[in-house]
C-alpha cells in the first residue's frame, strides 16, 4: 500500500494564495532590483509573481468556474 497524501506534504495553495501573501508578494519590485537582491527575494514570493504574470496572459481561463459548466 502507497500512501498518496502523506501528512507531511506542506499545500502551498498558490493556485489561490490568501491576501496577505499576495500583498506581500506585491511589494517586490524585480526591475529595481540588483541580482543580490533578486537572490534574496522567497521562493513562494517568485511563484506568486510568475502566477500572477501567467493568469494575465491566459484568456480564456483554462478552468471554468462551477457555474459555467453545462451539463
Amino acid at each position: 500500500m502507497v500512501e498518496t497524501h502523506p501528512e507531511s506534504l506542506i499545500d502551498l495553495r498558490l493556485n489561490s494564495p490568501f491576501d496577505e501573501l499576495v500583498e506581500y508578494a506585491n511589494t517586490f519590485e524585480y526591475a529595481s532590483m540588483d541580482s543580490a537582491t533578486h537572490g534574496h527575494v522567497p521562493a513562494v514570493v517568485i511563484l506568486i509573481k510568475a502566477l500572477q504574470e501567467w493568469k494575465s496572459t491566459v484568456r480564456p481561463p483554462l478552468l471554468p468556474t462551477f457555474s459555467e459548466y453545462e451539463y
